[in-house]
């Protein structure tokens, strides 16, 4: 597959306005815990705030965090909560490289984003997925934790002239109306969320025989590779960060899945040689998981070091990064 590159963008959404529609507004949908969300049919994109009470939804509610060993994750991520990205998000925003359309393509496949359906983009970020999958004429949901990020979102969003309904809350408890989604992606968010709490929510989100699609796009950390250099560059300056190597879902999600009455119709993935120029690929790392949480002495010590590493064993004005997409998608009881 030919080399994706990572442009920086000009824009700066922060500056975009946040919009609480009232409760007695045309359109709009009551849900559990006196959570909104605003009809999707209104003419602009919108970020909703949504404090679900965690009686609600069985969820733990929003704001709370358990503490990390109480969590049903597959993967430990010490020190770095959900809402730590949006300090990043103008990096995010110019640097970071969201999902490949070729990803969009393959969950159509399986009947995630064909025109008309009602999906929620689950931890969506900048909402990489929910724009796309807007543009490509379904009603698109994007929720995360972190208003800096769906203030960006929505900038994106009007950047790409497509509307999305954004929610401020966690997935483990969205406050949003039980049965009203064909389809939930979680897309590189899956490994932040509570895994017992978030399946639930998501069951009780889908209609019946609904679909949930979790995919990631991860750099590959192969021998003799900028990923692979970045990586062991990282773990010497962040050593509680344990996200490195190839990962892989399936281990701790298929027997949630099975659990949960769940039944996987696929599991896919493809690599992909992802370009940047250098300080592209310097800003991507900027605001990934094993750097944003260091303090900023701590990150430009780090980035002086990848500059001369980069330098020294990657000359040239092209980074060229492996990249996998990779999804595991399956329907919920009822189908």
């Amino acid at each position: 597959m030919s080399g994706w590159a990572a442009t920086p963008g000009a824009r700066n959404p922060l500056t975009c306005v946040y919009q609480l529609w009232l409760a007695n507004r045309p359109g709009s949908h009551q849900g559990p815990g006196n959570a909104l969300v605003s009809s999707s049919t209104l003419p602009r994109p919108r970020i909703e705030s949504v404090r679900a009470s965690a009686g609600a939804t069985g969820g733990a509610g929003f704001g709370v965090r358990r503490p990390l060993d109480q969590h049903s994750r597959g993967l430990m991520v010490p020190g770095v909560p959900g809402d730590s990205f949006g300090a990043a998000a103008d990096d995010y925003v110019r640097y970071r490289k969201g999902f490949p359309p070729e990803t969009l393509d393959r969950l159509a496949e399986h009947e995630i984003g064909t025109p008309g359906q009602r999906i929620l983009d689950l931890g969506c970020g900048t909402g990489t997925i929910a724009r796309q999958l807007a543009a490509r004429g379904c009603t698109a949901v994007g929720l995360d934790v972190d208003h800096r990020m769906l203030q960006a979102a929505q900038g994106m969003a009007e950047a790409d002239g497509v509307g999305v309904d954004w929610v401020e809350a966690p997935a483990e408890s969205t406050g949003l109306e039980a049965g009203t989604f064909d389809a939930v992606v979680a897309g590189q968010s899956w490994h932040w969320f509570d895994q017992e709490d978030a399946m639930a929510e998501v069951g009780r989100l889908l209609v019946a025989g609904g679909r949930l699609a979790v995919c990631g796009f991860d750099w590959l950390p192969l021998p003799d590779t900028v990923p692979g250099a970045t990586e062991a560059l990282i773990e010497v300056h962040n050593p509680a960060w344990d996200l490195g190597g190839i990962r892989n879902y399936e281990p701790t999600l298929r027997p949630l899945l099975d659990r949960t009455g769940f039944t996987v119709q696929v599991t896919f993935r493809f690599d992909m040689d992802v370009v940047y120029d250098q300080l592209a690929w310097r800003r991507r790392i900027a605001a990934s998981a094993g750097i944003v949480n260091l303090s900023p002495d701590e990150a430009a010590a780090f980035d002086r070091d990848l500059v001369q590493m980069l330098d020294e064993r990657f000359p040239g004005d092209e980074v060229h990064t492996p990249h996998r997409v990779w999804g595991i998608v399956a329907t919920s009881p009822g189908s």
